[in-house]
């Protein structure tokens, strides 16, 4: 009977050992698998560019002149009010030289108590802004065009007679 009792606490001993050796395997694969979860999300997070948010876009565009230049599309579409052939390198492309003029009035206009400014978000990727004087043919018109997650100048129309 000794020998049966020996058997049955080493027996016991060995089901232990073994449970404790089955949890430790367990808690490592379950480890190894989070630091691969949480590289592949760094990795994933690093190759997902966002899209610029348009109002911090706007408010630096009209406030950084550096800022502006990169941010005028190649070949602005638009014309002036004002019907001066030098505005446009092409029909109804705007000179860039110029047409940096004409932003900078709009900046101007845009913090001057007469205009007032509206958005309008066409689509996804395209947003209309007016800066007007209400009741008058004085006005800005500018579209912003998202162009690989950055807003961009597209077309420019200013009557400021």
């Amino acid at each position: 009977m000794n020998s049966v009792n020996k058997y049955s606490i080493s027996g016991g001993a060995f089901v232990l050992l073994l449970c404790l050796l089955v949890c430790a395997c367990v808690t490592d694969k379950t480890d190894d698998k989070t630091e691969t979860q949480e590289v592949t999300g760094f990795k994933a997070h690093n190759n997902i560019q966002e899209d610029e948010d348009f109002d911090l876009f706007i408010s630096r565009f009209y406030t950084d002149t550096l800022f502006t230049k990169e941010r005028i599309y190649h070949n602005v579409e638009g014309y002036s009010g004002e019907d001066s052939e030098e505005c446009y390198e092409e029909s109804s492309k705007w000179n860039n030289k110029l047409l940096l003029l004409y932003v900078m009035d709009a900046a101007e206009a845009k913090n001057k108590e007469e205009f007032l400014t509206k958005y309008k978000k066409t689509d996804e990727d395209r947003i209309e802004e007016e800066i007007y004087i209400p009741d008058s043919d004085c006005f800005y018109f500018s579209v912003y065009k998202l162009i690989n997650h950055k807003w961009y100048l597209c077309s420019f129309v200013v009557n400021n007679l």
